[in-house]
Order: C-alpha cells, then sequence, then structure tokens
C-alpha cells in the first residue's frame, strides 16, 4: 500500500510539472519559458550539490569506490528529485528552442526578403533635374 501511494505521489508531481510545461509551450509563453528554465537550473544544481557522493567515478580506479559499478543501493528521494528537474530542465529546453526558431520554411524567407530588397526606391529630385 506504501508504495501505491509513493506511485501515485510520483506520478502526480510527473503530470503537474511536465502539464505547466506544456502549458507554456501550447500558449506561447516564452516569456514564461525562460523565467522557468533559470529557476529549474538553480534547483537542479542544488538537488546535486546537495546529495553525497557515492564514491564511483575516478575514485573507484585507486580500489576507493566502495559500491559496484552499477550501484546496488535503491534511490533516495534527493536522486528522485533530481532526476524530475533534470526532466523538466530538458523539456522546458526544448520547448523554449522550438518556440524561438522560426516557423516559416527558410526558402519563403529568403525569396521574401529577396523580393524586398528588389523593390524600385523612389528618390526625390529637385527641380532642376531632368528625366527623359
Amino acid at each position: 500500500m506504501v508504495k501505491a501511494e509513493k506511485a501515485f505521489k510520483w506520478g502526480l508531481a510527473i503530470v503537474v510539472i511536465f502539464g505547466i510545461l506544456n502549458a507554456f509551450f501550447f500558449l506561447n509563453w516564452i516569456v514564461a519559458l525562460k523565467i522557468t528554465l533559470p529557476i529549474l537550473c538553480v534547483f537542479l544544481i542544488g538537488a546535486i550539490l546537495l546529495q553525497s557522493g557515492k564514491g564511483g567515478g575516478l575514485a573507484a580506479i585507486g580500489g576507493l569506490g566502495d559500491q559496484s559499478a552499477f550501484g546496488t543501493r535503491t534511490s533516495s528521494f534527493l536522486t528522485q528529485v533530481t532526476y524530475l528537474i533534470g526532466a523538466a530542465f530538458i523539456v522546458a529546453t526544448i520547448f523554449l528552442f522550438k518556440l524561438s526558431s522560426p516557423t516559416g520554411d527558410l526558402g519563403t524567407m529568403m525569396t521574401h526578403e529577396h523580393q524586398e530588397h528588389q523593390e524600385p526606391q523612389e528618390h526625390e529630385h529637385g527641380e532642376d533635374c531632368d528625366h527623359d
């Protein structure tokens, strides 16, 4: 019963966080994503720095690692929060990129720019200038 409650809470957290990000995306709120991204970045850095070292990585080369290669410990709450914030950060970055990139075809944009520069420009001339 306890595992079902935890799964429900994590599922609800995922739905809420990614629902908010999807709302920002579909409503085309670029400013909201630009504000959300640094906040997620700060929370992600904090969650990573709060975790204790696992003894892996380069420390395992000299025999200092006390765990197996894939880790035998179950994930702690802070590790799961880090995964959730990291996933939200990646999704927010992708959404912001998609909203910030031009939606038109590159060929039509180039043609439109080319047409703007090709239009003849009218010049004002003084009265002493003759056009034959």
